[in-house]
């Protein structure tokens, strides 16, 4: 099942929950209208189970009814709590959130991107069309440039001629430096670094760290064992790095570690992670300290998403006009004074 059908799917069971119908009728009803033949077949299969009342068996469950495996956690929930109407909403919540922020940060980047793609293909064209007809005018004219037109005249023959092609072998030879990279040092690694990227990192680490928490707290609120819990969190994560680190704490608390100890060992993880997680062990609410660490890291997603909406506008705004500014002085201030000469 692709992310698109995936998350039609999860639309659909919101949808159920939300209207309040009978879970078996809206699952049938909505396998009816769905496009897709996946999520058609994937929402029949779930109202013969749910009609059929027979616990829900998660590895067969997943195979049989063709269901990505990031819904592992809401299954084992709902099997082993018996309520899964009220698992299945509080899941589709926090995937919601979780696509939130992403749908938050496209906005925030979606006006900056089409400013700087106008800036460069005005840019372009500049260089490409303008810049050589100039050049060669005031080579005929034999005129004499001052000392930045003419640096900058040349540089923008230069890029239309072969600076062009190197940026394309740049571009190609960096994407493949960093696919090898990617490759030797491994996924877990490579999302690592990619959370260390200032302004996007911690963005990504902290939507991350979300979904991490979530499906923890979703899982320990079903009573759900917690090494299981983490062995099926980082079966459905999607980060690899808290895959990883997922892994490496089930295999931890199941020979009787402390969650936050281990995390606080932990160089992988956001060090805001562990005191609520602490605090929720010390007070025998681990669910409820999750559930604060979770809301936590959505805080910070937002309101690193409304600095972004904040500062690249018009930090794009002025960089594109100094640009612009500083290319146009390339050719005013020499036709200005030739046109003064002439005259």
């Amino acid at each position: 099942m692709s992310k698109r059908e995936m998350q039609s799917l999860l639309d659909a069971l919101n949808l159920i929950v939300m209207s309040g119908v009978p879970m078996q009728d809206g699952l049938r009803a909505l396998a009816a209208d769905s496009p897709s033949s996946s999520v058609s077949r994937s929402l029949r299969a779930l109202a013969d189970q749910v009609q059929s009342g027979e616990p829900l068996e998660m590895e067969s469950s997943i195979e049989t009814l063709g269901l990505s495996r990031n819904l592992t956690p809401v299954l084992v929930a709902a099997a082993t709590s018996g309520q899964f109407e009220e698992t299945l909403f509080e899941w589709t919540e926090h995937i919601q959130r979780l696509h939130n922020v992403r749908r938050d940060l496209i906005h925030a980047m979606a006006y900056p991107t089409l400013v700087l793609g106008l800036t460069l293909l005005t840019l372009f064209g500049f260089v490409f069309y303008i810049v050589a007809s100039f050049r060669e005018m005031m080579q005929a004219l034999d005129t004499e440039l001052p000392p930045l037109t003419s640096a900058l005249t040349e540089y923008f023959h230069w890029w239309s001629v072969t600076g062009w092609k190197a940026s394309l072998v740049a571009l190609f030879v960096t994407a493949l430096t960093m696919g090898i990279l990617r490759t030797c040092v491994g996924k877990a690694n490579w999302a690592w670094f990619l959370n260390s990227i200032p302004l996007f990192g911690p963005l990504r680490a902290c939507r991350a760290a979300a979904d991490f928490t979530g499906q923890l707290s979703l899982l320990i609120g079903r009573s759900v064992e917690l090494p299981r819990a983490l062995e099926i969190v980082a079966e459905s994560m999607s980060d690899p790095n808290l895959k990883q680190v997922a892994t490496r704490l089930a295999h931890a608390t199941s020979q009787g570690t402390s969650l936050s100890k281990e995390l606080a060992r932990s160089p992988r993880v956001l060090p805001t992670m562990v005191p609520p997680i602490e605090w929720g062990e010390r007070t025998d609410a681990l669910t409820k300290g999750l559930g604060l660490a979770r809301d936590a890291f959505l805080f910070r997603c937002d309101l690193r998403t409304a600095l972004l909406n904040s500062v690249l506008p018009p930090v794009m705004f002025v960089l594109t006009g100094a640009v612009m500014i500083l290319v146009l002085y390339t050719v005013l201030v020499p036709l200005a004074s030739l046109i003064q000469n002439l005259s």
